[in-house]
């Protein structure tokens, strides 16, 4: 982090004006710039952590984005497969239906025949 202004001599008079040793004084304020230096942020740390989070956060979109492409890729492929699947069943049960449907029709026509050859 970068250093915060913190005017330690303004704050070691003012200990001395409250009766605080000078020497204390001056230990108190080395100490107080020392945590002020470490925990508070500045304008361009916060600035920094910024640019960091956006390109984080445009990172994370980037790779959301080609997630969700690669889902819907494999959701299209696995349509089109369950199409196909279908459609081969549908044809299936078409010749199916078409083979009952003549069987049908021939032994109606031979009954047909038959039950004329009996009654004539």
């Amino acid at each position: 982090m970068m250093s915060v202004a913190f005017d330690t001599l303004a704050y070691v008079k003012r200990l001395e004006q409250g009766g605080v040793p000078r020497e204390t004084a001056v230990m108190q304020a080395e100490a107080l710039a020392d945590a002020i230096d470490q925990t508070l942020a500045t304008k361009q740390d916060l600035l920094n952590t910024q640019t960091a989070v956006e390109q984080k956060v445009d990172a994370t979109r980037t790779d959301l984005r080609r997630e969700i492409d690669n889902v819907r890729a494999d959701m299209k492929l696995g349509l089109t497969e369950t199409r196909g699947e279908f459609r081969v069943e549908i044809e299936k049960a078409k010749t199916s239906m078409i083979t009952w449907l003549v069987t049908l029709t021939v032994l109606a026509t031979a009954a047909q025949i038959a039950s004329r050859a009996f009654l004539h």
